[in-house]
């Protein structure tokens, strides 16, 4: 999600971490605020577990929102569960019940982590550890700020299932479920979830699995990952309480889950009984592979397939403001004027929507983009995963030495050219996120789509589409032509300037 620097501080001569991030992430400006706000709220939590946010700001230059934090010695979850296997149960209490502390004074200033995953568990040198959890109030920006642009950020097999709905604010419950995952993880050295895989998205099955398949007990699952012995009775007793769908039936907080820990710590000092399970009896050999490769971004075409309905894909509010417990700060001055202006705008938009088929129809109705469009298809999303906005490319030989997809160029590629007819580009520049939007909102699912693949595709200032290429893809010529159909139908508002291009990675539908 950005770049780390190593940066020495002058003229003091310390170190420290800086991390920039995209410029579109603050977009529109509105943004700089918030960003700022939401970075240095780490403060809000003196825990000394939590790593703090030591300045923040806009980088004028570039537009790009920049974070500094201390330099820490060491490694995350995920390095040392690959480099030594499995935790002994004594460091999975500890590591449990520092963490369940760290998040319990974070819900009590209003800051829920929205990506509480391995990578951002940070253990220091020596015994007992020391850990560090890091972006707990960045990773809510970053939610936010691209569920406002139609797209789910996370590790799937980290997050909880309402995290899954686009935009949804998630509550101290959804730490519950990411803390039991992370236990399990700890103490045996292999995610909870069996659809897991090295894959660069995750699966339509293992979506599944996270939101509908039955959820056993974490020591029959520990078993049938070949653990040489089953966790504690506490152990189990304590995932089944955070484990759980329903947000309002889990562990109400993190303080709860805690107690829960310590409680058996107690047990075990009294009881000394030796029938105890023995620290290190988890672990079990790790697979080949180092590290967990879990996606970044959740594509809203497989979630909605694995939900078995259509997913939400319209874009939801910018962040305004951190959150608190409070709920009297969610009654604001002028707050019934603007939800009857809101109201008004609302019922005017689908007015113009439920006339749509009755307006005039602009230049260049009856091109091919404008009869697949009228093929209508269920509102379900496209599978369209990263994006990245392009120059036009013009027709020129590859550099010396290059060879294979990654030489290729949208004039080299198989492409599709659709009519766009006469209509002139409206006022405003043009919005990449705006494009990604109602890429995302593409269905391709009836396409027999049997590999991943890239594509370009070019907007005509109109807004409508002018040319789609298959940049990468193993597709036979049906596919193809059901593919550019598809996307070609893509519509967004008029822009200024000349034509526009974007790249989009997609996903088998087989």
């Amino acid at each position: 999600m950005g770049t780390a620097y190593l940066a020495d501080v002058l003229p003091e001569g310390t170190r420290c971490v800086l991390k920039t991030m995209g410029a579109a992430l603050v977009k529109p400006d509105a943004m700089h605020k918030v960003f700022v706000s939401y970075a240095k709220s780490t403060s809000r939590v003196t825990n000394a577990n939590v790593l703090q946010t030591l300045d923040a700001g806009i980088d004028r230059a570039s537009g790009r929102p920049w974070f500094t934090m201390d330099l820490l010695r060491g490694e995350d979850l995920v390095s040392r569960v690959a480099r030594k296997g499995a935790l002994p149960l004594s460091e999975v209490r500890f590591l449990l019940a520092a963490l369940a502390e760290v998040l319990r004074e974070a819900h009590e200033h209003g800051l829920v982590h929205y990506d509480l995953a391995p990578e951002n568990i940070h253990l220091a040198p020596g015994h007992p550890f020391m850990l560090k959890v890091r972006e707990l109030t960045i990773s809510r920006f970053v939610s936010e700020a691209l569920a406002a642009q139609g797209e789910i950020v996370g590790t799937a097999i980290w997050m909880p299932p309402e995290q899954f709905d686009l935009g949804r604010r998630l509550t101290p419950a959804a730490n519950a479920w990411s803390l039991a995952l992370l236990g399990f993880y700890a103490a045996t050295g292999r995610p909870y979830w069996t659809r897991e895989s090295d894959a660069p998205l995750p699966s339509k099955e293992l979506l599944r699995e996270i939101l509908a398949s039955p959820i056993i007990a974490a020591s029959q699952r520990a078993k049938a990952l070949g653990c040489a012995s089953a966790l504690p009775p506490w152990f189990d007793e304590w995932f089944d309480r955070c484990l759980v769908r329903e947000p309002h039936k889990r562990l109400t907080s993190a303080g709860a889950a805690r107690a829960m820990v310590a409680e058996d710590g107690a047990r075990r000092d009294q009881a000394a009984t030796g029938d105890d399970v023995d620290d290190q009896a988890t672990t079990l050999q790790l697979p080949h592979r180092s590290r967990i490769k879990g996606s970044r971004s959740v594509p809203l075409g497989i979630l909605a397939e694995a939900q078995g309905r259509p997913a939400a894909t319209a874009p939801t509010r910018s962040p305004a403001r951190l959150a608190t417990v409070d709920p009297r700060e969610s009654k604001s001055r002028g707050g019934g004027r603007w939800w009857k202006v809101a109201a008004l705008f609302a019922a005017a938009a689908f007015l113009l929507w439920a006339l749509r088929d009755h307006l005039p129809k602009p230049a260049g109705a009856g091109s091919a983009a404008e009869s697949d469009q009228s093929e209508r298809q269920p509102p379900s999303p496209s599978a369209l995963t990263r994006s990245e906005s392009f120059a036009p490319a013009k027709a020129s030989p590859p550099a010396s030495g290059s060879a294979g997809l990654n030489a290729a160029t949208p004039a080299e590629a198989t492409a599709r050219t659709f009519g766009t007819g006469d209509s002139p580009g409206g006022s405003a520049d043009y919005d990449l996120s705006a494009a990604l939007k109602v890429l995302n909102g593409v269905y391709y699912g009836n396409c027999a789509v049997p590999s991943a693949g890239k594509l370009a595709i070019t907007f005509a200032p109109n807004g409508r589409v002018k040319r789609v290429a298959v940049l990468r893809g193993d597709y036979d010529a049906a596919t193809t032509e059901c593919i550019t159909a598809r996307f070609g139908s893509a519509r967004m508002s008029p822009f200024r300037g000349g034509d526009q291009s974007v790249t989009a990675e997609i996903v088998a539908t087989h």
